[in-house]
């Protein structure tokens, strides 16, 4: 009761009469605790009364070091709190299995030992060093602590530990002292083994100087040990108790800093609950670092919780939700990943739930199924209110699957409506605990899907996709849940079924069993013939993500039990399909295989593979001059062995280097759906290069390719281009297949310091996008925002050479790409701190407006952003601004002035005179004869159709009107037909 408090025995006291409870409280007061009391915290409060009254008299009667040794040790796993016994006999009690949750597994036991008391410390060490750590002069400390490092490998660790903390220990004043005092911390915890008794003495004092601004990184290191010695699970408890118990807002701030590093380092081994309620505390501290760092730590939990840890702070106020969903975003976008957990303990154990399975009443379940709609409305919004309020819940729910599962289909749209959008939370709030009900609840999810309301439709796809994100795609196949929903006669369902599997399928791959597929093929190729054009459409939209999953000869021996007819058809189908699928690798390299000719001189496989003229290279080329001959190897010197003539050094190289496949699609799906890092950052890091080198070796580019375009050697990077190059002159399809791919790379290739990399990959993209608009290619937006900024950026590089081959490569882009959007990403150019990069950035878009006009961007924005370099500092940006404005002002007229906002009075007087000038000195064009007009007439007639009226031109020339044509041409027309007559 001294250690514990008298509130938490209170449960296990209240069967004592008075005159014992008094004789316990007698006792108590007796008592006196020997042991530290943050040690004895440790120990689980459930003590039974006997065992607390006898401990009690025995403390009185034996001596105090005798005490302390009987005492129970204490461990602390990476779940749970747990009583370890001590050396003497080993006890168990009912208090030990009651103290155990459903979710906890075995402890695993951490080094324990007894309490030392101060005179068995100041046994490890001579005098004169104890005496010097408390001298008031710290160049006495500090050499005291010298010498105290010839002797702490043989110590201890609770005994370094409590001698470094005697006062004035880890407050010391004197910064020096401090470090190499909490340098030996971090030493002498990381050598071991440690107890809690040790943790305990230099907690506290390690997160008092966590924010220390000298020091502080030296004790987050100490703590950093410490997790690692004893659990990360005891010590960031210890650490998030003490510093909130403290004032000093920097502590705060720095040990949930300490806790987000530690949860990375360690993964989430630590109680979840109990970090949450800090965390709250956290964002509603008034201090802005405190606040940061409560939404940093979020963030990481994030990282291993995902959408599961904001629900668990939907209470929380709008401000602070919104700072928490924008720190998530962030995450998400900059493709963040978490280190895998290194507990034993699942994540699943770590969230708490709420058990709402004493709330689904029976008479719940009644008006649910009531035949008064107003009741099972009623019925309804207490269940989602029930559901909203415990957020996350246990899988025992009752028998209320079986009761939802009506209402999802119910004769009333909006009931049916609320009843799926219940479904829907419950699946969030069961989490992977709902895998237990996908056979009670699927079937009312896919039958909705039928439904002919708009409303309902779009509800049922919601539920069904929340429960497949949680749940595996597997447990849906389960009980011919899916076969039975599409068996059902009705398209609107088939429609929807079939476009859900054509999502999800290519997400899951490898994940079903090859049974769950097989039973759906009967009702796909039936859907394949079916009347309704939009059931057949999505039938052809799944033989891919089918045949992905169970590979084209599965689909067609199932086709063996169709009529003729429709076996053809079906075939036909699967045929065009098989040449969508991805390549098989090529097999590796280096592996001897003997190919003997038979009889017919035929081999097991096809003669012409790549396969076998690798594996009779191995055995017919000489590897080494100590190789044995054939016959000592046991192989026949003679004989019909298949003769292959010996390869040139360029032969494994043999096939494309760029597959011609539609895998490109699935890729941007990937993108779409965050599966993937997002092809964006300011410098390329290690992952992005690992990411796309595992995508080239999916998409099978040719192995010699690959290893050349991520060679260290810059050299290699010049035979990618090479290759690349010559792909190119056989055939603009497969780079066309492959073009995110190759941008890419080339993307990455702009960060490279070698020029002529760079030269070499630049002349590589003016040929490629010649060819692709020669082709009519139209580039798609990933491939376009996966390259374009990275080659922006190259327009501010100090070569000139490098600049003009950017503008070229730009113009080019103009035939693939929309000029407008270009124009934008030119605009996000003006941003950067590079002047000749915003000089260059404008030059390009007073071009693409000379060329394009105004329609190209929103003058009323872009021109406001251009108008602000003309009072830029670098006199290249202020020309570049004006031209660009200049060039406007030949398409708008005097409307210009009014697009460009307010200028100051030098700005202002700059751009009148420099479009007064430029006014001046546009040149006319030379006349030119009607009957041979220019190339160029075309485009100038369409800028003067934009003219309210049409005047007669002064010449003929670039200003040729439709009018002067006529009254050239008409007598001539006039004159042919007086002769024919």
């Amino acid at each position: 009761m001294k250690v514990v408090g008298e509130k938490a025995l209170a449960p296990f006291l209240g069967d004592l009469d008075s005159t014992r409870m008094e004789k316990v409280k007698e006792w108590c007061e007796k008592v006196e605790v020997v042991a530290q009391p943050g040690a004895a915290a440790a120990v689980p409060k459930a003590v039974a009364s006997k065992t607390a009254t006898s401990k009690t008299a025995s403390a009185k009667a034996a001596p105090a070091k005798t005490e302390i040794k009987e005492e129970p040790k204490v461990t602390v796993s990476a779940k749970t709190q747990k009583v370890v016994k001590g050396v003497g006999k080993p006890r168990k009690g009912p208090e030990e299995g009651q103290r155990k949750t459903k979710t906890e597994a075995p402890a695993a036991p951490t080094f324990t030992e007894p309490f030392m008391s101060d005179d068995e410390v100041n046994g490890h060490f001579p005098d004169d060093v104890r005496d010097a750590l408390a001298n008031v002069n710290w160049k006495d400390r500090l050499a005291a602590l010298d010498r105290m490092k010839e002797v702490v490998d043989t110590v201890p660790v609770q005994a370094v530990l409590k001698m470094l903390c005697r006062k004035p220990g880890l407050k010391d004043t004197n910064f020096q002292v401090l470090k190499v005092k909490l340098e030996m911390v971090e030493r002498i915890v990381e050598r071991g083994p440690v107890s809690l008794y040790s943790a305990e003495c230099c907690l506290a004092d390690l997160v008092d100087k966590v924010g220390d601004v000298k020091n502080g990184a030296s004790a987050g290191a100490a703590l950093s040990a410490l997790a690692r010695s004893v659990s990360l699970d005891y010590v960031s408890r210890e650490v998030l108790v003490a510093a909130f118990a403290q004032k000093n807002p920097k502590n705060q701030s720095e040990s949930l800093l300490w806790l987000s590093r530690a949860i990375k380092e360690f993964g989430l081994s630590i109680p979840v609950k109990v970090v949450i309620e800090h965390i709250k505390k956290g964002l509603a501290a008034s201090n802005p670092a405190i606040r940061g760092a409560s939404i940093t730590l979020a963030g990481v939990m994030y990282l291993y919780m995902g959408k599961t840890l904001r629900m668990l702070f939907d209470g929380e106020k709008p401000t602070i939700l919104q700072q928490l969903d924008a720190e998530f975003a962030k995450l998400e976008e900059e493709g963040a990943t978490c280190p895998k957990p290194q507990s034993q303990q699942t994540m699943e154990d770590l969230i708490p739930r709420t058990d709402i399975s004493g709330e689904i009443t029976e008479s719940l379940l009644n008006e649910l199924a009531d035949k008064n709609w107003k009741v099972r409305q009623e019925a309804l919004q207490k269940l989602s209110a029930i559901v909203d309020r415990a957020k996350l819940i246990t899988k025992d729910i009752g028998d209320l699957p079986n009761a939802l599962r009506p209402r999802m289909t119910d004769s009333n749209k909006n009931l049916a409506t609320q009843a799926l959008t219940i479904g829907q939370a419950l699946g969030a709030a069961l989490g992977p605990n709902c895998t237990a009900h996908v056979r009670a609840l699927g079937p009312g999810m896919l039958v909705a899907l039928g439904d002919s309301k708009l409303a309902v439709r779009g509800a049922a796809l919601a539920c069904l996709k929340e429960w497949c994100s949680q749940a595996p795609l597997s447990s849906f196949f389960e009980g011919d849940t899916l076969r039975d929903a599409l068996k059902m006669e009705n398209p609107m369902l088939r429609c929807e079924v079939f476009g859900w599997l054509a999502v999800v399928l290519p997400e899951c791959r490898g994940g079903l069993g090859a049974g769950d597929l097989t039973s759906l093929l009967p009702v796909l190729y039936q859907c394949l013939e079916e009347r309704s054009a939009e059931v057949r459409k999505k039938a052809q939209d799944c033989l891919l993500p089918f045949m992905l999953n169970l590979g084209y000869e599965s689909m067609a021996r199932a086709t063996s039990k169709l009529k003729a007819s429709s076996k053809d058809n079906v075939l036909s189908q699967l045929d065009k399909v098989r040449s969508q699928l991805p390549a098989k690798a090529p097999p590796p390299q280096g592996r001897a295989t003997i190919v003997r000719g038979g009889g017919g001189g035929t081999s097991g496989t096809p003669s012409g593979s790549r396969e076998n003229l690798c594996s009779e290279d191995s055995d017919t080329t000489p590897r080494a001059p100590n190789r044995p001959p054939a016959r000592a190897r046991g192989l026949p010197a003679k004989g019909p062995t298949k003769v292959v003539p010996q390869k040139k050094e360029e032969e494994p190289e043999q096939g494309p280097l760029l597959a011609n496949n539609n895998l490109k699609e699935i890729r941007f799906t990937y993108e779409r759906a965050l599966k993937v890092l997002k092809w964006n950052f300011s410098s390329p890091r290690e992952e992005f290069y690992l990411q796309l080198k595992e995508q080239m070796v999916s998409a099978n580019w040719a192995p010699p390719l690959v290893a050349n375009c991520f060679h260290s050697d810059f050299k290699m990077h010049l035979r990618a281009i090479d290759m690349l190059s010559e792909s190119l002159n056989e055939s603009l399809g497969p780079t066309s297949a492959n073009l995110d791919l190759v941008l890419k790379w080339l993307a990455l290739r702009f960060f490279d310091t070698n020029p002529s990399v760079l030269l070499k990959a630049l002349e590589y993209l003016q040929v490629l996008f010649g060819a692709l608009a020669e082709a009519e290619y139209r580039m798609h937006e990933l491939e376009a925002s996966s390259f374009l900024p990275y080659l922006v950026l190259k327009m501010g590089d100090s070569k000139d050479t490098v600049r003009k081959g950017v503008h070229e490569i730009l113009r080019r882009m103009c035939n693939v790409y929309p000029a407008s959007k270009l124009f934008g990403y030119l605009m996000l150019g003006l941003a950067s701190k590079n002047s000749r990069q915003r000089a260059e950035c404008l030059e390009e878009m007073s071009h693409l407006i000379a060329t394009f006009g105004t329609s190209v961007c929103d003058p009323a924005a872009a021109l406001k952003e251009v108008a602000k370099q003309i009072s830029d500092r670098d006199n290249g940006v202020r020309n570049a601004a004006l031209n660009c404005v200049v060039q406007a002002y030949f398409h708008e007229g005097d409307k210009v002035y009014k697009l460009v906002g307010q200028l100051s009075d030098k700005d202002m007087s700059l751009l009148e005179e420099r479009i007064k000038r430029a006014s001046r000195s546009v040149p006319k064009e030379r006349p030119q004869s009607a009957v041979f007009p220019s190339a160029q007439e075309e485009t100038v007639m369409r800028k003067r159709a934009r003219a309210a009226t049409v005047t007669r031109p002064r010449s003929i020339g670039l200003e040729l009107t439709v009018d002067m044509e006529n009254m050239i041409t008409e007598p001539q027309q006039q004159q042919q037909q007086q002769q024919q007559q």
